[in-house]
């Protein structure tokens, strides 16, 4: 498996192709690789920075510089100890930030990310810490990719409205109208009944059916004269 690793150090990156062999290390394991490939190969690999910085960024070979986060596009945290064919595909990009300067707190400790505390804080007093920052970033992963659905399917809303809108124009102009249907019917039955045609051979009971069929299929039988009433209208 081969990824596409953009590695991140202040306001530089570096963008990597990283060969992971069968995929069955960990995302720290990748982390520290980037890590060592930016300051054994970065620089020499022709990474693009200002010559007022490049001295900054040219690093002694025993310099080893600390990952901060591994994450990529579609998820903001892959959690150090999973393994990385689980979870991603080959050729996905995944970024690395690496510190560029470490914070200490008032003890002389490292501040580190959470993701930095889950890798590299492994002794068993703080574990109960590391299950807590997990779980806070395992939420926040489903969260941010939540968001990420609504805000397609948002967009997808979008781009689907205009054909949407124009699907109802077509639909509206062939509802049926059934207040419209009966007010044609009344009309169509007065003039039938005021000629007297059907007077002398239909039942009065039996009108009725007829008038009740006629409006019950009224947008077939009007589509059949449509269809129909051209056809040899002029003999022959």
């Amino acid at each position: 498996m081969k990824f596409v690793v953009v590695i991140i150090f202040g306001n530089v990156s570096q963008e990597v192709n990283l060969p992971v062999g069968n995929g069955k290390q960990t995302f720290k394991w990748l982390a520290n690789a980037a890590a060592y490939l930016f300051v054994h190969v970065g620089i020499r690999d022709g990474m693009h920075i200002s010559s007022r910085n490049r001295k900054y960024y040219q690093m002694p070979c025993n310099t080893q510089l600390l990952p901060k986060n591994v994450y990529t596009e579609d998820t903001p945290f892959l959690h150090p100890d999973d393994v990385i064919n689980q979870n991603l595909k080959e050729g996905t990009k995944v970024f690395v930030e690496l510190y560029d300067k470490l914070d200490f707190d008032e003890f002389g400790f490292p501040v580190l990310s959470k993701w930095a505390f889950l890798a590299y804080r492994r002794d068993e007093k703080y574990r109960e810490e590391r299950e807590i920052f997990s779980e806070e970033l395992c939420d926040a992963v489903e969260k941010f990719q939540l968001e990420k659905t609504e805000q397609s399917l948002k967009l997808k809303a979008e781009i689907e409205r205009p054909k949407l809108e124009r699907m109802k124009m077509i639909m509206a102009e062939q509802m049926v109208d059934e207040n419209m249907i009966e007010k044609i019917m009344r009309e169509a039955w007065a003039l039938i009944k005021s000629s007297g045609a059907l007077d002398g051979l239909v039942p009065d009971e039996e009108q009725i059916e007829i008038r009740n069929f006629f409006a019950k299929n009224y947008v077939e039988i009007t589509e059949m004269y449509r269809l129909y009433s051209p056809v040899n209208s002029r003999g022959g």
